[in-house]
């Protein structure tokens, strides 16, 4: 059967050329299995994932400005597209650290002719590997698997961008945890969730712009969007009729805001926090719609999500790009803490 799925994955391959267990699998679910059918979503998201590693493979090779940056960005972004494929084929992809890796289908082999074609040739097939694994995650009916495509594609989608600007700086990271079965609660909960890292981010700037002696602009106009945020994401669980939580009065810091030297690395995980609150809130939310808007009537606003996945995914991206301007390079899997 030709699915959607498939069909967005083609331009990625002609673009190339040139915290609790839940072992049901649903309808839609891609999640644990014995074997991967060619048409399987993962099997083909893995097809996608060799061929990003192969062409970036090659890039790295290609690359001769070693003050650009792209060489050892395309050796990061490589190794992250082999351990997404190596994960993809396994029986379990929710499995962990402890996860048996044998694949359950012969690996895709490369294309023989994914040659390096420049960063613009690069941007193209990484927009289409994004748009690719969104698709997947609109049909996936497994909350944590959904968790995983939103990933995949918030990478490739840095990817894109990283491309586009021609900066590849800094290099993606191995980052420090890798998809598991989890317990995705609620919408309302994982908003509430989304609330209080956007409030530890909030806490944090201040605390540091405090320290620094008022002297971070970067820091202030960061803090003024992050209080828009919280706005916003206030008034999507008014119009979808929850509760809005309060901030704490303090959070911990990962680092001391009284050394300077320290503040841009706080400043990074908070954003990467913030990040996992976008892909924790994939994994609670199905469909596409957003919030009704507030003409919409009592009866629309209990029944929608506070936003639609795709809004989610984006909203992901966007985020995604952050900790970056810090010096943290985009993990290999995003949103995964």
């Amino acid at each position: 059967m030709v699915t959607r799925r498939m069909i967005l994955a083609v331009p990625v391959l002609g673009a190339l050329a040139s915290c609790a267990p839940s072992p049901v699998v649903t309808s839609g679910s891609s999640a644990t299995t014995g074997t991967l059918a060619p048409d399987d979503p993962r099997y083909v998201a893995a097809a996608v994932e060799t061929e990003l590693a192969a062409l970036t493979t090659a890039l790295a090779g290609a690359a001769t400005d070693p003050d650009a940056g792209l060489a050892p960005w395309c050796r990061g972004a490589a190794e992250a597209h082999a351990a997404h494929a190596r994960v993809l084929l396994q029986a379990d992809p929710l499995g962990g650290t402890g996860s048996d890796r044998s694949p359950v289908a012969d690996p895709p082999s490369p294309s023989a002719t994914a040659t390096p074609a420049g960063s613009q040739s690069l941007a193209r097939a990484y927009r289409d590997a994004a748009e690719s694994h969104r698709a997947a995650a609109l049909d996936e009916q497994d909350p944590s698997m959904r968790m995983l495509w939103c990933s995949l594609a918030v990478f490739a989608a840095r990817g894109a961008a990283c491309a586009d600007a021609s900066s590849f700086t800094p290099a993606p990271v191995a980052g420090r945890a890798v998809p598991v079965h989890v317990e995705a609660g609620t919408a309302p909960e994982a908003m509430a969730a989304l609330v209080s890292r956007v409030d530890a981010l909030r806490y944090g700037l201040e605390t540091m712009i405090g320290r620094s002696g008022g002297g971070r602009d970067d820091m202030s106009a960061r803090s003024d969007q992050a209080d828009a945020l919280r706005v916003e994401l206030a008034g999507r669980i008014t119009a979808a009729g929850g509760q809005v939580p309060g901030p704490e009065l303090e959070y911990e810091l990962d680092g001391d805001p009284d050394d300077a030297g320290a503040r841009d690395g706080i400043w990074a995980r908070l954003e990467d926090d913030l990040l996992a609150g976008w892909v924790r809130l994939a994994a609670a939310t199905t469909g596409a719609s957003g919030s009704p808007s507030p003409d919409s009537g009592p009866s629309a606003q209990s029944s929608a999500d506070p936003y639609g996945l795709d809004e989610i995914i984006e909203q992901a991206t966007q985020q995604a790009a952050q900790a970056p301007l810090h010096g943290l390079g985009t993990s290999t899997w995003p949103g995964w803490v």
